[in-house]
């Protein structure tokens, strides 16, 4: 079963892409006629949000800044490759299965690693209490995912075939229904504090300890080719910006108060308590410009290549790419200028 499911999401995934690649030609040859830059945001815990509360940052080159909202890193995307916005955080995974069709994007900045905020919970009535109790169990993830992926890696590091566990197709918001429902097992998921499933749940492992197993997984800065030369001085400017707030969140987190103005700022932003913000903050990894110099310049294109390696075997995606060097555009980070 999980084989056609997955053959059915192939398919489906490449006749979207495939028609996007068609109209690529063309929509990289129209020059922006926008007068501001677009940048894309999630609603999620994250600090490069806090840029949206600067008004200093608010002006760039004389032409403003405009934030654009995605729920789907697929429609940000499409969006970014149809010249609709600049720059978008998307998973990585995503990115390496879009650019695996011809997608012509470029990672030019990590946002996050993915750390103890994303984990595999199981409910504490599933009587789950060692990865072979996961046997014969219903655990929800979203496909073309860091979390998919983390949670098939977990599965591997264990010995435990895929087809031995009931691996569900399922978006956030369907699969906090379904946990209350006791539909599901467990789940491997993102910015689990904001989620019930803490409340009444086991983390067998989160994404930080998969790291440390040698899989590590990040949500990116992805802009297209032709933004980098069309649009440099503003690329520089933004993932200082990045870098900036990554050095402040890094330098003062031990003295994070729920009611700063920027975390106050950034829970009216996305409808959480400020106490939820926080505590998101606290488990998520940031890097600094340091470690997202190594990590890019050393190590990122390779891990690109392990991971398109293991989704080829496990027929995820349908071939990999003679090179991922190219998809990492590491000059921005190297030549940044931040305290």
């Amino acid at each position: 079963m999980i084989n056609i499911v997955f053959k059915n999401l192939k398919r489906l995934f490449l006749q979207g892409w495939t028609f996007l690649i068609c109209i690529l030609s063309f929509s990289i040859l129209v020059q922006n006629a926008h007068a501001e830059f677009r940048i894309g945001w999630k609603n999620q815990v994250d600090i490069a949000n806090f840029a949206q509360f600067d008004k200093k940052h608010q002006k760039i080159s004389r032409e403003s800044i405009v934030w654009q909202n995605y729920n789907d890193d697929f429609k940000a995307l499409h969006d970014l490759a149809t010249n609709q916005v600049d720059i978008v955080p998307v998973d990585m995974i995503k990115f390496l299965s879009v650019v695996t069709v011809g997608l012509q994007g470029r990672i030019i900045a990590i946002d996050r690693q993915y750390g103890e905020e994303s984990a595999l919970v199981v409910k504490n009535q599933s009587h789950i209490s060692n990865p072979q109790d996961l046997t014969g169990k219903i655990i929800a993830v979203p496909y073309m995912t860091s979390s998919y992926y983390s949670l098939l890696r977990y599965l591997e590091h264990y010995n435990i075939a895929p087809e031995k566990i009931h691996i569900v197709n399922m978006q956030l918001g369907e699969i906090k229904k379904a946990w209350q429902q006791n539909k599901i097992d467990g789940t491997y998921s993102e910015d689990i504090v904001e989620q019930p499933f803490v409340k009444d749940g086991n983390i067998l492992v989160n994404s930080a300890q998969l790291a440390k197993w040698g899989y590590p997984t990040y949500q990116v800065w992805v802009v297209m080719d032709n933004t980098i030369s069309d649009q440099p001085f503003w690329m520089q400017s933004f993932v200082e910006k990045v870098l900036e707030n990554i050095n402040y969140f890094k330098r003062d987190q031990p003295q994070l108060i729920s009611h700063s103005e920027q975390i106050v700022q950034l829970s009216k932003l996305l409808n959480q308590s400020p106490e939820q913000v926080k505590e998101t903050l606290k488990q998520q990894k940031y890097l600094d410009k340091t470690q997202q110099v190594l990590v890019m310049s050393r190590f990122l294109h390779k891990e690109l290549e392990e991971i398109a390696l293991f989704m080829k075997i496990q027929r995820i995606i349908p071939n990999m790419l003679p090179d991922y060097l190219i998809y990492v555009y590491d000059s921005f980070v190297k030549d940044a200028k931040c305290d």
